[in-house]
């Protein structure tokens, strides 16, 4: 086992020969008006997520009264 130490990082094989190599784009620059939306979305199905756990614990509370 390593202990938690990531030094074995260090010593892995190229598992991609460099000739396959490819530049990853750029999404950042692209698509950054979408950041808003994806956020608001996702506190949304927090939101949702939340609701839904209340209204299940309520149930049980009465279930268990």
């Amino acid at each position: 086992m390593h202990k938690g130490d990531e030094e074995w990082l260090d010593n892995q094989p190229n598992n991609i020969p460099a000739r396959d190599f490819v530049d990853l784009p750029r999404g950042d620059n692209q698509y950054h008006n979408d950041v808003e939306s994806l956020s608001n979305q996702i506190v949304h199905g927090d939101n949702d997520r939340d609701t839904i756990a209340i209204k299940m614990w309520e149930d049980y509370v009465i279930y268990r009264q």
